[in-house]
């Protein structure tokens, strides 16, 4: 997520998106991580324009989530059709 925090503390969304990190190979069944493995991702924010005013400052946001603009993530692996869903919150 990209954010302009005004002076005030004021903070506006100008662009965001998502991945889940088990898709993030486009793939038709998950993928899921490996426990202290560094992954690369990329992800589109779109074409973006935005003039930063002064005394104001861009804020790059990663996040585990982002409900209610995306589906909730519990972190836990898993799929949300398995019938042990929801599961352990572990974020």
């Amino acid at each position: 997520k990209i954010s302009d925090v005004f002076p005030t503390g004021e903070v506006r969304i100008l662009q965001d998106n998502a991945v889940r990190m088990r898709w993030r190979e486009n793939t038709l069944t998950p993928v899921y991580m490996t426990q202290g493995e560094v992954y690369k991702v990329e992800m589109n924010l779109w074409n973006t324009s935005y003039v930063v005013a002064p005394g104001h400052a861009l804020r790059v946001s990663v996040s585990s989530s982002n409900f209610p603009r995306f589906s909730v993530n519990p972190n836990n692996g898993i799929v949300v059709d398995d019938a042990a869903y929801p599961g352990a919150n572990i974020t």
